[in-house]
């Protein structure tokens, strides 16, 4: 027979994690970020302050690793985009996928004699700009979060050294979402600009471009209106209430007009982030009786895709 007197109960102090989901909602060609909480639960049972280190990373489940980490479109052919994780909103210190003491970044937390505490570590996320990718919406493979914890009686909370060494480890499964939308957006437009006229007895030629970021196949119209000047579908320059006529062509031959009925409308498909169309303007020989000045009118691109 075993007999104790006096002695205490001792129970092993432990942690769980929640499984997050990181969703950055609709991007496009611009950079997204988005946040989510790892939800940490600890426990401990000996009637005594106890300090945690909380120490955590994610492995790369997701296609082809980290820096970047990337998502996969959800229908054939598959597209990846490319993304990462970061402790801070601030982006400067990277998740790592595995439990480097120099690329950590732990969290404490202290329990006053017994029970348990919830505390949410977040997790940031970027989606990086400039990315040329079909529409479509994207996934990461379930990744591995990993959480490395160490307790000690008091308030000194345990080191990062003495965490890893500790090897009391848990783990759940994060999944990362996001849809790339069907959007062109118009990134450049550089002013069509005749220059100085002395006379409008000979025709004035001019060129300008714009710039188009879409998604890669992208079936595109683009388009010109006539501007804030026009005359029926002459397109006019003014000042002061004179006018200069004007027109706008698609090709340097000046033989296919711009505008916003179907057959006047550039109808291309989209294989490169950005492109550039040129546009070619005009001036032919008109009334000669202007006030000297700068001359102006605006054209609204209309994009159909």
């Amino acid at each position: 027979m075993l007999l104790c007197l006096g002695c205490k109960s001792v129970y092993a102090d432990s942690c769980w994690i929640s499984s997050p989901t990181l969703n950055f909602g609709s991007v496009n060609t611009q950079q997204v970020s988005s946040k989510t909480d790892l939800d940490v639960t600890c426990n401990q049972y000996n009637n005594v302050k106890t300090s945690f280190n909380l120490c955590f990373y994610i492995e790369d489940n997701s296609p082809l690793g980290i820096n970047p980490r990337r998502l996969i479109s959800l229908s054939w052919p598959f597209d990846y985009l490319n993304y990462d994780l970061y402790y801070d909103p601030s982006f400067s210190r990277m998740i790592d996928n595995k439990a480097a003491p120099n690329n950590l970044l732990c969290k404490s937390l202290q329990i006053e004699n017994n029970g348990q505490q919830t505390v949410q570590i977040p997790i940031y996320g970027k989606v990086y700009a400039n990315q040329n990718v079909k529409a479509d919406n994207y996934q990461s493979y379930n990744m591995t979060v990993k959480l490395l914890y160490k307790s000690k009686t008091g308030d000194v909370v345990p080191s990062v050294e003495e965490t890893l060494a500790q090897q009391n480890m848990v783990q759940n499964y994060m999944k990362t979402t996001t849809k790339f939308e069907n959007s062109c957006a118009v990134v450049g437009v550089n002013t069509l600009d005749f220059g100085s006229i002395i006379s409008l007895n000979q025709p004035i030629y001019g060129q300008t471009s714009i710039q188009l970021k879409c998604p890669t196949n992208t079936a595109l119209k683009v388009g010109l209106d006539t501007g804030l000047y026009a005359s029926g579908t002459q397109r006019r320059m003014t000042n002061a209430g004179q006018f200069i006529q004007y027109d706008l062509y698609q090709d340097s031959a000046y033989s296919i007009a711009w505008g916003t009925s179907d057959n006047s409308v550039l109808k291309l498909d989209t294989y490169q982030p950005v492109f550039t169309i040129p546009v070619y303007g005009r001036i032919l020989p008109q009334n000669q009786n202007l006030k000297a000045g700068e001359y102006r009118d605006t054209i609204t691109i209309k994009l159909t895709y």
